[in-house]
């Protein structure tokens, strides 16, 4: 769905758990504790593209100690990655720093409350890296990360399946530099999705 003037920016409270907050829409996937919106987080979520104003993790973000785990659920579809429940990881100031430059976040502040963190972050104005740098072969694939330490925005071009020890080991780790991935055809779409993990919400379609 497209943004219109009539579009109404809201604020997300995600995972809030008895955390509900003012202000905000409060979603859980547990009818018990009452929340503003029940919501099974892996799935898309229900809400107009780029209606979204700010979205707070604060329980949710411990539960993914990968980065590309973490780009994946903010970008969207983590429904079978396998990943879920659990409750193990901590990020430090550094780390978090680190890993929100992979999902295209600016840090804004960093608030130590007893023993945990509140981090802000903000959408990254990417259109002062110019034109995206279009890449259709798996050589093109390879530069990406050369793109990727210009600043460049990147975009695959993917028409054909590759082995999936080439997805899996190769391509999949350089498809997290990438700004989009378009896809032409059904056996490209689902190369993209199943074998390199790639964000549906990030793919388009010729």
């Amino acid at each position: 769905m497209k943004k219109t003037k009539r579009t109404k920016l809201v604020k997300l409270n995600l995972g809030c758990g008895v955390d509900k907050k003012l202000g905000y829409i409060n979603c859980d996937i547990d009818p018990k504790l009452q929340p503003d919106k029940i919501i099974d987080l892996r799935k898309k979520l229900p809400f107009a593209k780029e209606s979204v104003q700010e979205v707070v993790l604060a329980i949710l973000k411990k539960f993914f100690w990968q980065p590309d785990l973490l780009m994946l659920y903010v970008y969207g579809d983590t429904s079978k990655n396998g990943e879920w429940g659990a409750h193990k990881y901590g990020y430090t100031p550094k780390l978090w720093r680190e890993t929100i430059q992979h999902l295209g976040l600016s840090p804004r502040n960093e608030l130590k409350i007893d023993t945990n963190y509140l981090f802000t972050a903000t959408k990254q104005n990417k259109s002062s890296s110019g034109q995206p740098i279009i890449c259709d072969s798996l050589f093109q694939y390879l530069l990406t990360p050369w793109h990727y330490l210009r600043k460049k925005q990147v975009i695959w071009h993917v028409n054909t399946e590759y082995s999936n020890a080439i997805g899996v080991l190769l391509l999949r780790p350089l498809s997290r530099l990438t700004t989009k991935i378009v896809v032409s055809n059904a056996k490209a779409a689902s190369f993209v999705k199943n074998i390199l993990k790639y964000s549906h919400l990030r793919m388009d379609t010729l």
